[in-house]
């Protein structure tokens, strides 16, 4: 146990890929596995990942578990990804491929408890009026959301702009209320992005706001809207 602690405490997983589409970052499975090796070395440890077909009702699910192995007993975690039946651009093989990066990628950050916890310099803007809303970290979230407009007497106002939510709770209960409509769960969404949705960045946001519109155009189940936005 205490070689997971250690490498739960040191590992960094940092969103290294670029959705050319939707403009977000995210991390896959070979991101977390790369960070994750020196790791297992320094440790004297050893992880393992499997998959297991997995029939529920009418949906066939990809079970994949992570295992971790140090000198104490192995520590198990799994996760569902539900496969698709067509995926567009896709062959057979590579749609059960992708789903098992997929429900792989959950596995590993249940067990490793990866979150998107950055250093200072991350957030810090030099004193040029940033926002600071680029992570999960602390900094700066009190004022997200909010606009700063100088008080000019005598400048003409524009139109009136719909109020904004000024907080990230108030952020997540618009974000749960919209997605709640259609059938998606706290759990699904969290376990989407791998964070709390109080913690969700703008763009993590775009991301299930996206996965949404797919849902509703396409006639798709939430986790394969996300797996087609973030691919």
């Amino acid at each position: 146990m205490k070689e997971l602690i250690a490498i739960q405490s040191e590992l960094k997983a940092p969103k290294g890929q670029t959705n050319k589409f939707g403009g977000y970052n995210y991390r896959s499975c070979e991101d977390i596995l790369e960070a994750l090796k020196p790791l297992l070395a320094k440790h004297c440890a050893a992880l393992t990942l499997s998959d297991e077909i997995v029939r529920i009702g009418e949906d066939t699910f990809v079970k994949a578990t992570a295992t971790f192995y140090s000198s104490d007993t192995p520590i198990s975690v799994s996760a569902f990804a539900r496969h698709p039946r067509d995926k567009k651009g896709m062959d057979d093989s590579q749609i059960t491929g992708a789903t098992s990066s997929y429900a792989r990628k959950y596995a590993l950050n249940g067990l490793f408890c990866i979150d998107d916890t950055k250093d200072a310099d991350a957030t810090n803007d030099h004193g040029k009026g940033g926002n600071g809303d680029s992570g999960h970290s602390g900094a700066g979230k009190g004022a997200a959301g909010k606009t700063i407009r100088p008080e000019s007497k005598g400048a003409p106002q524009g139109p009136a702009q719909p109020p904004q939510p000024a907080t990230p709770e108030e952020r997540a209960k618009l974000l749960l209320n919209f997605m709640g409509a259609l059938g998606v769960t706290r759990e699904e969404i969290e376990a989407a992005i791998g964070a709390r949705v109080e913690d969700f960045t703008q763009q993590e946001t775009a991301v299930i706001r996206d996965a949404a519109k797919n849902m509703k155009m396409r006639q798709i189940d939430f986790q394969t809207a996300v797996m087609e936005v973030t691919r």
